[in-house]
């Protein structure tokens, strides 16, 4: 399955880092106080640094779709102009990647909350396997990263359901039925990551041919800007309301930006082949990280419900005890994400060629 992009540069760092991101932020909201219960010896421009990056869960999980619809809706798209796209296939792909690793993912979450004595709802079981959590369920079992899968889910049934309608008579009017609940689910969801991930595939179909130093700056700039306005916007404790808060576009409008600078930045990256040993090392160790970025995402947040049933009290101090449960945190939820990787996402092109062999004809 990775092997389709892994030689595009820098697509699969980006994606760790992302993930990465995602897993600190979970880490420190169980681990430590909000930023404003700290203490005020404890607020120093690292510390402020630090609370600012585990804040961006939400923008990291944007980077999740701007580059699912630039490597997926895309290359989809694409294929449904040309008259390429087999609908059979691309369900079939698309099922494989996103149900391997989930099944056993769910598995676990389920172990984990009979540990942390997590109520159990069959209805929130069937709602995540079918990918409608926050249309009529919960994520299940408490697993909140869970939430993106539904949306992932939908967008690609949107192309799916399109490819049914342009190309097969004789099932047209599913397509067309399909699609039509893909607006109503869309409806219920928040259709602004949905338009996140069309930019991403829009900026697929726009491939500059020479890297523009400038836009490359102004995509890096604009990104933070975005960053930096999101986080004045949404509610929180830990930031006064400033006067010129009036002035900031809302929410959804930012996040629309930030992800048009994502598929900008994502254009320009393409185009700087690294020559570097260092560049070259730091790009293929970002691919071994990637690889497996996809079950850290989608499992580390039980594991730190465990250790909240065991060990609950935040800290709100920053020394040599908490920063240390803070990274053994980290290595741990990525150490067993790599253990439950080998078995399953790691041979998602062994199961996809076994379930193909006997579907596909």
């Amino acid at each position: 399955m990775h092997k389709k992009h892994t030689h595009l540069p820098w697509l699969d760092l980006i994606r760790f880092i992302a993930a990465f991101i995602v897993l600190t932020v979970h880490v420190r909201g169980y681990l430590f106080v909000e930023y404003g219960s700290l203490p005020i010896e404890e607020k120093n421009i690292f510390i402020t640094l630090f609370y600012f990056i585990t804040r961006l869960g939400k923008e990291s999980v944007i980077v999740f779709f701007v580059l699912s619809g630039f490597l997926v809706g895309g290359k989809s798209i694409e294929r449904l102009i040309k008259g390429t796209f087999n609908s059979k296939v691309y369900l079939l792909d698309r099922i494989i990647r996103l149900y391997i690793p989930l099944i056993p993912a769910l598995i676990l979450t389920f172990i984990c909350g009979l540990i942390t004595h997590f109520k159990f709802s069959f209805l929130e079981l069937i709602g995540n396997i079918f990918s409608l959590q926050g249309v009529f369920s919960e994520s299940f079992m408490g697993n909140a990263p869970l939430w993106s899968l539904a949306y992932e889910f939908w967008f690609y049934m949107i192309i799916f359901s399109i490819g049914i309608f342009i190309y097969s008579k004789k099932y047209r009017i599913v397509g067309f039925f399909l699609l039509f609940t893909n607006l109503i689910i869309f409806s219920i969801l928040d259709s602004t990551f949905l338009f996140s991930w069309l930019i991403g595939a829009l900026i697929y179909f726009l491939k500059p041919v020479k890297l523009n130093i400038g836009l490359l700056i102004l995509s890096f700039f604009m990104i933070i800007m975005s960053i930096v306005g999101i986080q004045f916007k949404i509610e929180t404790k830990s930031i006064d309301k400033l006067i010129f808060m009036e002035y900031i576009p809302n929410v959804k409008a930012l996040i629309l930006i930030l992800s048009l600078f994502i598929g900008i930045l994502i254009q320009q990256l393409l185009l700087i082949e690294p020559q570097k040993k260092f560049w070259k090392s730091l790009n293929k160790y970002g691919s071994k990280l990637a690889a497996f970025s996809y079950t850290l995402y989608l499992i580390h947040y039980p594991l730190l419900e465990v250790y909240k049933n065991f060990y609950g009290v935040k800290f709100n101090t920053f020394d040599i005890k908490s920063i240390g449960v803070f990274f053994f945190m980290i290595f741990i939820c990525m150490l067993i994400s790599y253990l439950l990787y080998l078995p399953f996402e790691k041979k998602t092109a062994y199961y996809k060629a076994l379930i193909s062999n006997r579907f596909i004809r």
